[in-house]
């Protein structure tokens, strides 16, 4: 199992030789009642995979991880080679089961991406076998792990979309026209993730200081709708300064927010979110990412996400020549090396702009 932190209970035995040890270790897994009878080295690799994940992976990810791996397992993985018996898996299926996936593995919105799974997806497949694997390796029931050696599509870096000045003017004109004006520009101007935004709370707003707390993040669960959850890192809880343009927003926002209320009277959902839908209902990630994109059509802009204003935000600070170490603490990132990482192309595209301007002073 594992203990509150997360980390396994782990529990051993000495001998003074290989075979009494093994003994022993057996004897001790009966003790603690360790689910490996259940594993064969000839059991069918979907079983395989199952008994991993829910074994010894799962207890130990948080809930949006547990979606990743159980939508890669049950979706793509366990349809595709789960009859193949684990210790006859061989590198060749697994060569083709990614081959399949590139060419038509993809289950939805195949209009709008076409039949096959991007790269980082069948790299992410990828893994989740190679891990598996790895532990039937381990447990002794296959020899070698057929996974180590395989052949990837190349891991490439995301194309980075942000709206220029010009875009970002579009987009609030025409946001201000369909309702969403006071969302879309805190997001711009705080470049938080959508979960953070989604979970923000009037007490979260200190309007004395001008300032806003992020202490939540709301993601979607299948069968229980939005629940809260942790930031996705300690450093995530954080505080932002905002300007007093986007204060005076925010406060004309509260006053029209609090009559509303008043005029819904009981038909008052009850939620004290910033951002909500009819009645004061507590509104879904999904659904800021669909009125993004209906403002980026109705404004004629090139389609993007919630996460491309996320990206304008931090390349707008970094443009703007903001230490980086700032520019990390607002953006919610562990380390500075993350942000250096994602957004290395326009730290180069700064870098440049410095040394011109360094050079003026020689001039």
């Amino acid at each position: 199992g594992y203990d509150e932190k997360g980390a396994p209970i782990t529990k051993s035995v000495t001998a003074v030789s290989k075979a009494v040890c093994q003994e022993k270790l057996e004897e001790l897994k009966v003790k603690c009642g360790v689910v490996t009878g259940r594993a064969k080295s000839d059991m069918p690799f979907g079983e395989w995979i199952d008994l991993w994940y829910q074994t010894w992976s799962k207890p130990g990810l948080r809930i949006t991880t547990q979606q990743c791996y159980e939508d890669r397992i049950y979706n793509h993985i366990i349809p595709h080679i789960d009859k193949i018996p684990l210790n006859k898996l061989t590198q060749s299926d697994l060569q083709q089961f990614y081959a399949e996936l590139k060419r038509n593995g993809r289950r939805i919105r195949r209009d709008l991406y076409g039949p096959g799974l991007s790269d980082r997806m069948v790299r992410s497949c990828h893994t989740t076998c190679r891990i598996a694997l790895e532990k039937a390796k381990t447990e002794g029931l296959i020899r070698v792990n057929p996974a180590i050696g395989c052949k990837l599509p190349p891991k490439k870096a995301r194309e980075m979309q942000v709206l220029s000045h010009e875009e970002m003017q579009r987009f609030l004109i025409q946001a201000k026209e369909d309702g969403f004006y006071e969302m879309m520009l805190l997001e711009l101007a705080t470049g938080m993730r959508r979960g953070e935004l989604c979970g923000l709370e009037w007490s979260n707003i200190d309007f004395k200081e001008a300032t806003i707390t992020i202490e939540r993040s709301v993601m979607t669960v299948a069968g229980m709708g939005v629940v809260d959850k942790e930031p996705k890192t300690e450093s995530s809880k954080r505080v932002i300064a905002i300007s007093d343009k986007l204060l005076s927003v925010l406060t004309e926002y509260k006053a029209w927010y609090d009559q509303y209320r008043y005029d819904m009277g009981d038909r008052w959902k009850g939620t004290d979110r910033l951002f909500i839908a009819e009645c004061g209902a507590q509104i879904y990630p999904g659904t800021v990412y669909t009125w993004v994109h209906k403002v980026c059509d109705a404004a004629g802009l090139p389609h993007r996400t919630v996460h491309s204003l996320r990206h304008t935000n931090i390349t707008m600070q970094i443009a703007a020549g903001v230490p980086l170490v700032t520019v990390a603490g607002r953006a919610g990132h562990a380390r500075t090396s993350t942000t250096t990482d994602i957004y290395s192309h326009f730290l180069k595209s700064s870098d440049k702009t410095a040394a011109e301007k360094l050079e003026q002073l020689f001039e």
